[in-house]
Order: structure tokens, then C-alpha cells, then sequence
């Protein structure tokens, strides 16, 4: 269980968070300092409670309250563009923005009550056991994200992990981005950012310690994992050089510090391990997720993408050449921020947005009424809104008169900004700019995926898994991934969650004894990484340019398919319209072609091609097939020696097996009514005993192309395929039913 921030009594009897500044002061958990000199009393009001802070004189409101450790959201960082840091100067006023208001003169500031934030905690990648450590004691490990601080108490003597409590970033007020916040710190001092982040972690270690009834002296260690800005933050380092190429971070970490040099609990000395980082924006928390993820049971040609779809868009591609890892600016976009309507994962934020019977469905984080939308339901959003054609593959906005009628109500009306409604008469929506800002940031993530696979030398098809580390790609589904064309349709069935990798990682580095041998393995695949610069390569210009186009749900995903039955090592790769029409390939069951196989004279070179007898009647299978509108048929063509080469007959019918299964796995998560039909459809059983005894499988084993009386020949022809590829040849062909 994750906590969130704890609550004690505070001024005016407010029932406030809390955690202890270096100086001893009480402030609210979230805020971003404490006042040493303060100017004047200012009562601030949230959620019913009211608290006197000490306003210092600042060019604005904005930077008076935060000085003065007060939270507000600023997603821009004070820049006036985000439109979130609005307050109100007297109750019931019309609100305004901090980051615009003069300071003096105000005595009263109301701010918006903040709604709990959901975060992630927990970890789905490979278990492992915590070595016991004889001497006891315990460790604190600590996941610094922009967004989020998640921190964990752990028993060294059993490995159990006694309590978790997670918050915002204290620095959030200076913007939603690192670029942002490193801005900050060069415009005002790196104490502004180093101060409420170190008295940030110290008071959820404090808060961990109380709650399991630990004594500060019995931390022995902490272990840290952060992008490489928060850890220089955390460190005193200036980010400054992180900011301007050739992006050169002050240290890549992977050494420790005394506790009492960061202001942390614990005897003076106890150590703090900083995760080592790879470059300026693939930092710690990327090498530990790395490290907590890496699967004992992965195979030598096993090939991983490793995917943190947050703020920087780090990405890394575990290959059996090695580990290459590169960072892509997606902004953040995806976390919610710079949306009009957008928010962290907090009670009544848009989490899930489906479609159901032709109409947009949503649901909330707690059920609560929807008051704003996140990073899961942004993607979900956006794919639901690609299906019914609200938006174009431009990424526009489409008109109502553009739309079927049951549709128009999720637009505004003409006359005013085009937004996408995602409940009729509800307050959240998605602006054009809204779509627009999501569009880059896909763009940005799917040219960085295609960029480090081309560098890797590695195919699309030959990714055998893909894991999203984070809170957000804890929830998001892979199919809406697909769908807005970050990842190819193919992978939706191997992409899977992790959770909070970072702090798995941070866990795991807590044991290994006061040496940390265990941190070895660790640092040396840091060492390892190599690491990708996209910002001054130009393929990834291209592949950026290439990924802005939305897929169109047909004929993107067409091109899609066929590359990808290609990249598996079919001759041919046909995507088809079925049905009746002009351009359309019609599945017409002929009694004929069926009865060829009754007499088994599809049988040769003793590969068995019957299938097994579980069919229904003529008329109903033409009734089944009718119900498809899409398919893929694919052909494996092998070359022979003399028309009696048997051992090149058998090889290629196994070849094309072995792909056509693979084929059939990639695309069933995505297109679950998925039939197979053709050569290599059926091989569920070791040796096929069919006719000569009953099939073993009739509720399992699929038909060829044959058996349901479709002619292979005419098929192939109408799909624009050749069917004869030459003497001393043979062909094997397929056929996918998608949907």
C-alpha cells in the first residue's frame, strides 16, 4: 500500500501535511521552501483550511507563494502560458493567475483545493530475493521522478519491505519539465530547486520511519534513483550544463554521499547511493529499471524495448548485441500537463475512454464525476476519437456537419474553438492545441523507437517484448499505443507493464552489505549502455516528420501489417478488403474445392494438409465468412533444386508454419475475432494421425483455405497475388481473417 502525504494539526487548528524543513519549520508536504525572512503575513486558503504564511516581496504572486512554500501548479514554470496557476484574491473573485499578479498589496489568496494524486508503487517485472543482511538494520530507497517522489522502508535483516509513501515534486511549481526547472535554477538560484526537493525526501523518510516505528539510528542506508537532473538537484550539482549541448552532465553518479551532507535521517555518516546515469537525459532511474527488469529467463536472441513514456521519453533496447539507450523530448504532455483540461492521476481525472456501441464511454480515477483527464486517458482519448473519426489522421479536429449525427454531440458547436467533448455537456475536453501538443509528443517517442531500432539493426518484428515502466504505462492500454501509432498494432500482444522499475532498482541497491557488492552488477550495466544521441541526428528529423500522420484505421494499418508479415520473412503480404464490391476480394465457399479435400487429394509429399473434420456446412461457413471485412493473406515461396526435392519441400512448409504461427500470435491481441485459414494453420499436435484416425483437436485445430471451399487460385488472383512463382518452386499460402 501506497501512502500518500500524513496529516498532523497545524496553524489555526487546519489539519495540514507535514515534513521538517533543515531549519526545524513546519510546512506543508508539497510546498517548496521555508521562509527564514519573511515580509508579511499573507492567510492562504485551501480545501477549508487557512494558514498564515510569510510573503516575501517577489516580481510576482507566484514566486512570492512559492518562496514562501506554498504549492501552486505551475506547468510552464511561471511563464503565463499554461493557464494553470490560478488563485483568487478574495473569496468568490474571479480567479487569476499568480504568475501575473503583482505581489503587493494582496492579504488574502484562495487557492483551488489539490485532489489526492494516484501514484505507482508497485513493480511487475522479474521476482527476486533480497540477500538477508546479519547485521540488520534498515534502508530507505527513493524513486525521484519530475512529476512524483515515491520512497520505500525496507527490513535489511528480511528483505520485507515495511512501508511506501509517495507525493508530488516539491518543485513542480517551477514547471512540469526538467528543461523547465533547470531554467528556474539558473534564473534564481540552485538553492530555490536543491532545498525543497532534499527537505522533500527527508520528510517522507521521516514519515516512513515514524509510521513503522523505526528509529532514525537504525538506517544504515539509502539508495537513490532519478533522472539525472533530480540527482544532480539532489546532490547540489547545477543542471546547467544539462541544458545547452552537448548536454554534458557535472557527474553520471554511481558513488555515495553522508546522509547528513543532503539533510537526510540517520546517523551522519549513513551512506546515500545515487544511481548511476548513462548520459544527461538517460539517467539513474532508467539503469535501475533496467537492472530490476533484466529477466534470468531471457533467451540469447531475446530483444527487449524498454520504454518510459514520461517527461524526457526515455527509451532502451536490450539486444543480444548489448543495450543501447537514447532520450527523446516528448514534454509532458502525456503526464497531463500543458493540457487544457489535463492532470496527474488524481480522483476524478479521465483514466479510461472506450468505445462502446458507437459512443465515447469514460471512466474516472475513484468513480468520481469527471473534473479533468490523464496520461492513460489521454492516449485512450485519442484512439477512441481516431476510431469513430472525430479526428482525421492530420490530427484535426472534424466538424459536426463531418461526422455521423449520434457523433456531433461530442463537438462544439460551430462558432466556437474546436474541442472534443468527451462527455456531452461535461467540463473536460481536448482543444485542437490539446491534440496538436499530443501529437508531437507521439511523434517524438514512435521516431525515437524507430531511430534506436534502425540503429540496432534490428526489425520491427524481431522486438520479442516490450516493457512500460511508470505509473503511466501501469495503466494505459497497449492497444490505444497502437492505435495513435506509437508502437506498431503487432506488439500489442507482448507489450507489458512493469510498474515502478526505478524503485525496484533503488530496492535491490539497498542490499549487498555496506561494500554494496550487489550494486556492482548495476554499475557495470551502466557502463555498459550505450548511449544514442537523437537531437543532432538526422534520421530521427525524418522518422519525426514520418510519425506525425495519426494511422487511418484502414489503410495505415494496412501498410503496417504487410511490413510487418515482410519483416517475418514472408514472399508475399497482401492486406485485403473482403466482401462484395470493386476492389474487394469475396470469400465464396465452392462445394467443389471442398470435396477435393473430402477425397484428400491436397495431400502430397506425405505432408498432411487435411483438416480436421470439425467444419460446419457449406452455406453456414459462407455465413462465418461473410462476416470478415478484413484480412491478410501471405505466402511463403521456396526454392527447389528439381521438382523432387523433398527435403527443400519440407523446409519450406516448415518455414512457412513457423512464421504463419508467429504471424497468427503478434496479431490475435489486437484483432481477438481473428480466424487463421491456409497451409500451416493447423500444427497442434507433433504428428497429425488425420484421416487415418479421428482429429485429436476438432475444437482447436483451423481449417486450410481449402477445406473451407475457397479456391487458393482465384483468391491469390483477386488479391493481386501470384499464386505460380516458377519452375522448380513451391508455394505455401495463408490467410488471416482480422475483423
Amino acid at each position: 500500500m501506497v501512502d500518500a502525504a500524513p496529516g498532523v494539526s497545524g496553524p489555526r487548528g487546519a489539519n495540514i501535511a507535514q515534513s521538517q524543513c533543515a531549519m526545524g519549520v513546519t510546512r506543508w508536504a508539497g510546498d517548496n521552501a521555508c521562509m527564514s525572512a519573511p515580509s508579511r503575513a499573507v492567510g492562504v486558503h485551501r480545501g477549508g483550511v487557512t494558514v498564515d504564511v510569510a510573503l516575501p516581496d517577489a516580481p510576482d504572486l507566484l514566486s512570492g507563494l512559492r518562496a514562501a512554500g506554498v504549492a501552486v501548479e505551475s506547468v510552464c514554470g511561471g511563464r503565463g502560458t499554461c493557464g494553470k496557476c490560478l488563485v483568487r484574491l478574495a473569496e468568490g473573485a474571479a480567479p487569476v493567475l499568480a504568475c501575473r499578479q503583482a505581489a503587493d498589496g494582496v492579504t488574502e489568496v484562495w487557492l483551488e483545493e489539490t485532489p489526492p494524486l494516484v501514484i505507482e508503487a508497485g513493480f511487475a517485472g522479474p521476482a527476486w530475493t533480497p540477500p538477508p543482511d546479519p547485521a540488520g538494520g534498515c534502508a530507505i530507497a527513493v524513486d525521484i521522478g519530475t512529476t512524483t517522489v515515491v520512497a520505500a522502508l525496507a527490513d535489511l535483516a528480511t528483505g520485507e519491505v515495511l512501508a511506501t509513501v509517495a507525493d508530488r515534486n516539491d518543485q513542480a511549481a517551477f514547471g512540469a519539465d526538467v528543461i523547465a526547472r533547470i531554467g528556474a535554477a539558473t534564473a534564481g538560484g540552485l538553492d530555490a530547486l536543491v532545498t525543497p526537493l532534499r527537505e522533500q525526501v527527508a520528510g517522507l523518510a521521516a514519515y516512513l520511519l515514524d509510521r513503522a516505528g523505526v528509529d532514525t539510528a537504525a538506517v544504515r542506508r539509502y539508495a537513490v534513483a532519478g533522472n539525472t537532473v533530480m540527482e544532480h538537484f539532489l546532490a547540489g550539482l547545477s543542471p546547467a550544463s544539462i541544458g545547452q549541448a552537448p548536454f554534458t552532465p557535472l557527474s553520471l553518479f554511481g558513488d555515495e554521499r553522508p546522509a547528513s551532507s543532503l539533510g537526510l535521517p540517520g546517523p551522519a555518516a549513513a551512506p546515500v547511493y545515487l544511481s548511476p546515469a548513462v548520459a544527461g537525459y538517460v539517467g539513474g532511474d532508467i539503469t535501475a529499471g533496467l537492472w530490476a527488469t533484466a529477466r534470468p529467463d531471457a533467451g540469447p536472441d531475446d530483444v527487449t524495448l524498454f520504454l518510459d513514456l514520461g517527461t524526457n521519453g526515455e527509451l532502451a533496447l536490450r539486444a543480444p548485441a548489448g543495450v543501447t539507450v537514447c532520450a527523446t523530448a516528448a514534454g509532458p504532455a502525456f503526464e497531463g500537463a500543458e493540457i487544457e483540461c489535463g492532470s496527474p492521476a488524481v480522483t476524478g481525472a479521465i483514466d479510461r475512454v472506450r468505445v462502446a456501441a458507437g459512443l465515447l464511454r469514460v471512466t474516472t480515477i475513484g468513480h468520481a464525476p469527471p473534473l479533468s483527464i490523464c496520461g492513460s486517458g489521454l492516449f485512450e482519448a485519442l484512439a477512441a476519437a481516431l476510431a469513430l473519426g472525430l479526428v482525421d489522421e492530420t490530427g484535426r479536429l472534424r466538424a459536426r456537419d463531418e461526422v455521423a449525427p449520434h457523433l456531433a454531440q461530442y463537438l462544439a458547436p460551430d462558432g466556437e474553438p474546436p474541442a472534443l467533448r468527451l462527455v456531452p455537456d461535461g467540463p473536460v475536453y481536448l482543444s485542437q492545441a490539446d491534440i496538436r501538443r499530443l501529437q508531437l509528443a507521439k511523434s517524438a517517442l514512435a521516431a525515437g523507437i524507430a531511430v534506436l531500432l534502425a540503429d540496432a539493426g534490428v526489425a520491427a518484428a524481431d522486438v520479442t517484448r516490450v516493457e512500460l515502466a511508470g505509473g503511466f504505462g501501469t495503466h494505459v492500454r497497449p492497444a490505444a499505443l497502437a492505435a495513435i501509432g506509437l508502437i506498431p498494432t503487432t506488439w500489442t500482444g507482448r507489450t507489458h507493464a512493469v510498474g515502478n522499475a526505478s524503485l525496484a532498482g533503488a530496492l535491490r541497491a539497498c542490499y549487498g552489505g555496506d561494500t554494496g557488492g550487489g550494486r556492482a552488477a548495476l554499475e557495470g550495466l551502466a557502463r555498459r549502455c550505450r548511449y544514442l544521441e537523437l537531437s543532432s541526428d538526422p534520421r530521427f528529423t525524418d522518422a519525426f516528420v514520418d510519425a506525425m500522420a495519426f494511422p487511418d484505421p484502414g489503410l495505415s494499418r494496412d501498410g503496417e501489417l504487410r511490413d510487418h508479415a515482410r519483416d517475418l520473412g514472408f514472399a508475399e503480404a497482401a492486406p485485403l478488403r473482403l466482401g462484395p464490391g470493386e476492389g474487394r476480394v469475396a470469400l465464396a465457399p465452392q462445394a467443389w474445392v471442398r470435396e477435393m479435400c473430402a477425397q484428400n487429394r491436397c495431400r502430397a509429399f506425405g505432408s498432411n494438409w487435411m483438416c480436421p473434420p470439425a467444419l460446419p456446412p457449406l452455406g453456414e461457413l459462407a455465413e462465418d465468412l461473410a462476416a470478415y471485412r478484413r484480412g491478410l493473406l501471405v505466402q511463403t515461396v521456396g526454392r527447389l533444386d528439381d521438382a523432387f526435392d523433398y527435403e527443400g519441400m519440407v523446409a519450406a512448409e516448415r518455414a512457412h508454419k513457423r512464421r504463419f504461427r508467429r504471424l497468427v500470435a503478434d496479431l490475435r491481441p489486437a484483432y481477438p475475432r481473428l480466424t487463421p485459414l491456409g497451409a500451416g494453420a493447423c500444427d497442434l499436435c507433433p504428428a497429425c494421425s488425420y484421416p487415418a484416425e479421428p482429429c485429436r483437436l476438432p475444437g482447436l485445430a483451423h481449417a486450410s483455405m481449402e477445406a473451407s471451399g475457397l479456391d487458393v487460385t482465384a483468391v491469390c488472383r483477386a488479391a493481386g497475388v501470384p499464386y505460380y512463382h516458377g519452375p522448380d518452386s513451391v508455394t505455401y499460402t495463408s490467410l488471416v481473417l482480422l475483423e
